[in-house]
């Protein structure tokens, strides 16, 4: 059976030939939802923000499962007050801006008369630190606000020789030896390495990920590739990934994709025996960020993982640095 590609003027030998070029093509962008197709990105993400049937967020694109979910994303994720419809740097600031403008909670939408009846109403009803006038879903998560640097300042001084920075926790110590930019020449596969020959009773690692040898478990070895003009499509005018086919404008943007933990093996998962869901993570500092964000029961538990990634940032200044 012979499958035709209108709009690209081509031949398919299956219809399964076709529908790998749809995805792949940069000529198609198909809402899964609606299976229509469009000629631009432009076009899609129109269709997305008009449609009655998705509910889209154009800054960070991503779809939520009703309007309500969507409201509390622009709340959550952009800071935004949905009373005026401004946009705030910081979660502080909107906070502010609800305590200053509206007097308004932003949990139940209470509306308060003055100031100091807005910080009763949230310190009476709600998890409440005043000093940022922001509002918590739980004990935990409040109590996890008030440990972070906010309020406690800076203390995990980086191991890495020369290295002088310092962070609130030894998750972001993590996420600083991950990105390559410490003075010890630290890298996210040598953090790999280590959190993997240190997490012995994985705990926080999935072992049929990793690859067991005489030494013990490794994870997946990653080849580093650097990508040339010759990864440029002359068709699509786009340099493209060897590996997932997506095209990018710049031959830099390629390279910075190939750098990325993008097509890294997901050998950390959220702990289950620690009431975690047993997400699946790229990197160590997605599960530490995983975990503090409270997003499943592991939260619960979260000074324990901080001082099990503690132990692990003390293992790799022994081991590595």
């Amino acid at each position: 059976m012979v499958s035709d590609c209108v709009r690209c003027e081509r031949r398919f030998k299956d219809s399964e030939a076709l529908a790998e070029h749809l995805r792949a093509s940069q000529a198609h962008h198909i809402c899964g939802t609606c299976v229509v197709d469009f000629p631009l990105r432009a076009n899609l993400v129109q269709h997305y923000l008009f449609s009655p049937a998705h509910n889209y967020c154009k800054q960070c694109d991503t779809h939520h499962a009703s309007p309500p979910a969507l409201i509390r994303h622009f709340e959550a994720a952009h800071n935004q007050c949905l009373l005026c419809g401004l946009c705030f740097a910081t979660v502080k600031d909107l906070g502010e801006h609800y305590h200053h403008t509206h007097w308004t909670c932003i949990e139940c939408r209470h509306v308060c008369g003055t100031p100091v009846a807005f910080d009763e109403h949230c310190r009476e009803s709600h998890w409440y630190c005043t000093d940022c006038k922001r509002v918590f879903t739980d004990e935990e998560g409040l109590r996890t606000h008030l440990e972070s640097s906010f309020h406690t300042g800076r203390k995990v001084q980086c191991p890495g020789v020369k290295c002088t920075k310092v962070f609130p926790s030894g998750a972001a110590l993590i996420q600083h030896l991950e990105s390559g930019g410490c003075r010890s020449k630290m890298t996210r596969h040598e953090v790999n390495r280590l959190a993997v020959q240190m997490d012995v009773e994985n705990v926080i690692t999935n072992p049929a990920r990793l690859l067991t040898g005489p030494g013990g478990s490794v994870p997946p070895k990653v080849t580093t590739s650097w990508a040339t003009e010759r990864s440029r499509n002359p068709v699509s005018g786009q340099y493209e990934c060897c590996v997932c086919r997506a095209g990018f404008k710049m031959l830099k943007d390629l390279n910075n994709h190939l750098q990325s933990p993008v097509h890294d093996e997901r050998v950390y998962r959220c702990p289950k025996g620690w009431q975690g869901c047993e997400t699946e993570f790229r990197t160590l500092s997605a599960l530490c960020q995983h975990v503090e964000s409270g997003s499943c029961g592991v939260h619960k538990f979260n000074s324990t993982i901080q001082k099990y990634v503690g132990s692990l940032a003390d293992g790799m200044k022994r081991l590595a640095l």
